[in-house]
C-alpha cells in the first residue's frame, strides 16, 4: 500500500499545484511543429486515442467536428484536428 503524507496547504499553494498540473497537461496536448503530424488510423484507433468505446467513436467521427481522410481503403484522422475538434 502506498504511504500518503497529508499536510495542510494554503489556497495559494493548492492553486499553484493545480495551475502547474494544467499547464503540463496542455503542453503535452499541444502539437509540436517540429514533429510530423501524427495520424490516427481507423475507428478503433480513434476510440483508443480519445479513450471511448468504438460506437461512441463512430458517433464522434460522424459528427464532423473534425475532418477524416482516406489513404486507399484506410481512413485516418490527424491528431491536432481531433484535439481541436473535441475542444469545441
Amino acid at each position: 500500500m502506498e504511504q500518503v503524507l497529508l499536510s495542510p496547504i494554503t489556497l495559494n499553494e493548492l492553486s499553484k499545484v493545480i495551475e502547474d498540473s494544467v499547464r503540463g497537461a496542455m503542453i503535452r496536448l499541444t502539437p509540436d511543429p517540429e514533429k510530423p503530424e501524427r495520424r490516427i488510423y481507423g475507428i478503433q484507433g480513434l476510440a483508443e486515442f480519445i479513450h471511448c468505446s468504438e460506437p461512441t467513436a463512430v458517433k464522434i467521427a460522424r459528427s464532423k467536428k473534425f475532418p477524416r481522410y482516406q489513404d486507399g481503403r484506410k481512413i485516418f484522422f490527424l491528431e491536432s484536428e481531433v484535439l481541436k475538434g473535441l475542444r469545441r
